[in-house]
């Protein structure tokens, strides 16, 4: 009996103690949810909105346990000008922010969940920061001011777009190890050399118009090639397209306004004839005309336009009796 007693009693205690641990255990829990719910400040109340209308908090603080589990967040077109609070997003996986008026995007450096965001259309020009976004498959950055995108060169794994049109870039080279992207715009920058992209062998869409390009030969072993826009660009030789063996059947080149000679039987023009011979649509007229040097005649018509100004000038002074 006095055993039996014995064992009772260290059953009940131990089971007392368990009840205290259990009971310490929730305690420990609530504190630390009590401290870790930090209130969250958004200084544009245009960012505060969107956020609120994401986690269907109209009133009230908004701490970042509020903000766990956000992954998607839609803030376009709302004239947001700063991006602080958003850093205490980190599920956040895409991310809308075309159409407002950012220029500053460090808030967004730690946000490394992310596989989409769009950055169109705001006053953006330094992105260093997106460096740290290594998870990157989809990025836009058109209609903003960028010149320097060196940042990009290690977001590898970006692959369905990358968007950078409407900026002012000149150097491409930071985009030569991006080999899984499939879609890349580049139209309307201040671009000449494009050798950079001869290592892009995923793409399939490429927009290059309205830039100041020269040479397209680094176009020939891109095969996967589909969409190509080359307009309003400086280019006068298709040769690069013509040995693309990709290019067939459906495939579409805009070539419009560049100095391409469509004269019947130019090298230009059988170029193109080879390669609607292989069912590719080419979108070639108009031509810019060529800005050719002054030739001898025209240097000698002008001299001769001087000479008659020359002698109306001589023709007026004295008629004036200024002489």
């Amino acid at each position: 009996m006095k055993r039996n007693d014995r064992l009772r009693n260290v059953s009940s205690g131990s089971s007392a103690v368990i009840g205290i641990a259990l009971v310490l255990g929730v305690l420990v829990a609530i504190v630390s949810v009590v401290v870790s719910a930090v209130v969250v400040n958004f200084p544009d109340p245009a960012l505060e909105a969107a956020i609120r209308d994401a986690i269907a908090k109209p009133t009230a603080d908004i701490h970042d346990t509020d903000l766990i589990g956000l992954t998607f967040l839609d803030a376009r077109f709302r004239s947001i000008i700063d991006l602080e609070g958003i850093q205490y997003c980190p599920d956040l996986a895409e991310l809308k922010l075309y159409g407002n008026e950012i220029v500053d995007i460090s808030a967004l450096s730690g946000l490394t969940n992310l596989t989409v965001l769009y950055l169109d259309n705001n006053q953006i020009s330094d992105i260093s920061v997106l460096s740290n976004l290594l998870n990157l498959k989809t990025l836009t950055l058109s209609n903003n001011e960028i010149v320097d995108i060196s940042a990009l060169s290690g977001l590898t794994n970006l692959v369905q777009l990358l968007s950078l049109s409407k900026n002012e870039i000149v150097d491409i080279s930071a985009l030569s190890s991006l080999t899984n992207l499939m879609r890349l715009d580049l139209v309307d920058n201040k671009i000449v050399d494009i050798s950079a992209l001869s290592s892009l062998t995923n793409l399939t869409g490429l927009g290059l118009g309205d830039n100041e390009i020269v040479g397209v030969s680094a176009l020939s072993d891109l095969t996967n090639l589909t969409k190509i826009w080359l307009h309003d660009n400086q280019i006068r030789d298709l040769q690069a397209l013509v040995d693309n063996a990709g290019l067939g059947a459906g495939d579409w080149v805009d070539i419009r306004y560049n100095y391409l000679d469509l004269t019947p039987g130019s090298p230009d023009m059988l170029d193109i004839e080879a390669l609607q011979d292989r069912e590719v649509l080419v979108d070639f007229d108009p031509q810019t005309p060529h800005r050719a040097v002054e030739s001898d005649s025209e240097v000698l018509i002008n001299w001769e336009l001087l000479g008659v100004m020359g002698a109306i000038l001589v023709a007026l002074l004295l008629f004036s009796g200024s002489w």
